[in-house]
């Protein structure tokens, strides 16, 4: 049963980082500017890219100690 939570936690780790590295949200994020007009979007890829990472780190570690 432990491990049918571990998939589903997985599959929405992957689910939201195809949801925050995809159009609709990039559409909105593009048109926000930083101060001297740089767009925001270079800054938002890596943090999310990052965010992915590190959520998908954790869980892998909490998978080790639990199994």
């Amino acid at each position: 049963m432990a491990e049918h939570g571990r998939r589903r936690r997985q599959l929405a780790v992957f689910l939201a980082g195809v949801l925050l590295l995809n159009f609709p949200v990039l559409g909105v994020v593009d048109a926000i500017k930083l101060p001297g007009g740089a767009p925001l979007t270079s800054l938002y890829l890596f943090s999310a890219w990052l965010g992915v990472i590190l959520v998908t780190a954790a869980l892998a570690r909490r998978r080790g100690k639990d199994g």
